[in-house]
């Protein structure tokens, strides 16, 4: 095993159990202790931040870059050897748009790849972290090609991508991510 992500998602209340505060200073709690166990077992183990669902505050989720700002709060800017994982989901935008427009799909900048990648950047600028990785640990576009009927309401931007451009931005995807200083290896 040369890397471990420590915990998928911790942003989502739906992949939160015990008691311990659903926000990331709770989550830096269970990252320090499996840096630590991890950091016992190898000195030299690539060890993966969560990567957070592009998401706002509802009542099962706190905005990804919210939720970043209380982990670095909580202490995760003193951690130097490890990588950021992120989720840059981009639901019917092409990898290289930028927010916004006004169909609904297109209107939040956590539904586009390129101001994910922009903004996790930044914070992480703002935190003395520059230089650290950012490993896209998930990542992708969804089609409703090939399959019958329609999308549930919430996902209707399905029908907005082909399968032909499900493969394309992909390619296009790993291309600006090759071209960024700092990218690690993208899932």
């Amino acid at each position: 095993v040369d890397a471990v992500e420590v915990w998928n998602e911790p942003n989502l209340v739906r992949e939160w159990v015990g008691t311990i505060p659903f926000n990331g200073a709770g989550y830096m709690q269970l990252f320090d202790a499996a840096y630590a166990a991890i950091r016992a077992h190898s000195p030299s183990m690539t060890i993966v931040v969560g990567g957070l669902a592009p998401t706002g505050d509802t009542a099962g989720s706190i905005d990804d870059r919210t939720f970043l700002r209380q982990m670095y709060a909580a202490g995760l800017g003193n951690y130097r050897d490890i990588a950021l994982g992120i989720h840059p989901y981009s639901w019917a935008n092409a990898p290289e748009a930028v927010c916004c427009g006004t169909a609904g799909w297109d209107d939040d900048p956590h539904f586009f790849f390129a101001d994910n990648l922009r903004d996790y950047r930044q914070i992480m600028s703002e935190n003395g972290h520059a230089e650290l990785p950012m490993w896209v640990t998930e990542f992708g576009w969804a089609t409703w090609d090939g399959f019958p009927g329609q999308p549930q309401q919430d996902s209707q931007w399905m029908l907005r991508v082909n399968q032909w451009d499900q493969a394309n931005w992909t390619i296009r995807a790993f291309q600006i991510g090759q071209q960024m200083p700092n990218m690690g290896p993208m899932f």
